[in-house]
């Protein structure tokens, strides 16, 4: 935005604002809301994080799973208070996107952006999450090469994972014996 408004100082300023309060809401700050504490009186070991911090953890150590060092830090406060944390944040940043949005298509609009129809017209929302898709899976042992494309035949040593499947003997689970009769059982331990 900050590029497409550089010359309507109007908008200039209303990119500044907004660019202010997204470094004020992600970045850490000492005014944090909360911070949550934890001892173990046994051990005398304590721990302690902002809803700022645990949020994050949620973000990149739960969910992309892009941060350990994150993750480790705020393992001992447990999953439901990173998602806690991370839930306002979430939400702030879904409404804050929704807000852009809305700037953008009344830009648009006014003919101050110039963006191409298909920009704001093309479908980026999924109507299902369901999908299924046919395909067919291989294995090979570690280390095999790959076929070059996926038109390419496979090389040595990959097998179809459906005749992998196929090929495996049926397993049956024994039946687990009949439990004695509790009063049989008493009247023999008597």
């Amino acid at each position: 935005m900050g590029y497409f408004c550089r010359d309507l100082p109007g908008e200039t300023s209303e990119v500044k604002a907004k660019r202010a309060e997204w470094q004020a809401r992600t970045k850490p700050a000492a005014d944090s809301g909360y911070t949550v504490m934890l001892a173990n009186t046994t051990t005398d070991r304590t721990a302690s994080l902002t809803d700022h911090d645990l949020a994050w953890a949620w973000i990149y150590g739960d969910v992309v799973h892009h941060d350990p060092r994150r993750r480790r830090e705020a393992d001992p406060f447990g999953l439901a208070e990173r998602f806690r944390a991370a839930v306002p944040l979430i939400i702030w940043a879904m409404v804050a996107a929704i807000e852009l949005l809305n700037h953008i298509r009344a830009l648009q609009h006014d003919a101050i952006l110039g963006l191409r129809p298909e920009v704001l017209d093309q479908e980026v929302v999924l109507r299902s999450t369901t999908w299924e898709h046919a395909a067919q899976a291989f294995t090979a042992p570690l280390g095999t090469l790959a076929p070059e494309h996926a038109l390419s035949p496979f090389p040595g040593g990959w097998t179809s994972l459906q005749d992998t499947v196929a090929a495996q003997p049926t397993r049956s689970t024994p039946s687990a014996a009949p439990l004695p009769d509790r009063g049989a059982a008493n009247a023999a331990a008597q």
